[in-house]
């Protein structure tokens, strides 16, 4: 959980530090989201090498147990959560004024 905290609340504190722009914001929240589907596919892939295809008769997915996908995986995906929830938060922000805002 702290590293979503850290990756939510660097860029929110560099904002209100220095400024910034809108084109910061959504970048970061672009970081995130495609941490976010790489975590996503990254997960898919060890779950499918681990358990063997993961298929029934029925064509059904079963659900796996835990220590299928490593730590680092999960890793990215809390990063990318919280980037892109950081850049959000940055742009909202920006909009109501409580950061200032460096550029067009």
């Amino acid at each position: 959980m702290i590293y979503v905290a850290l990756a939510f609340l660097v860029p929110v504190v560099a904002a209100i530090h220095a400024g910034t722009t809108y084109t910061f914001a959504w970048k970061v929240s672009a970081v995130g989201v495609v941490l976010y589907i790489a975590n996503v596919i990254l997960s898919a892939v060890f779950i499918r090498r681990r358990a063997g295809g993961g298929r029934r008769a029925g064509g059904a997915e079963q659900i796996p147990g835990t220590g299928f996908v490593p730590r680092w995986v999960l890793l990215i995906g809390r990063l990318g959560f919280g980037f892109a929830l950081s850049g959000l938060v940055v742009a909202m922000l920006l909009r109501t004024g409580l950061v200032r805002h460096l550029g067009g």
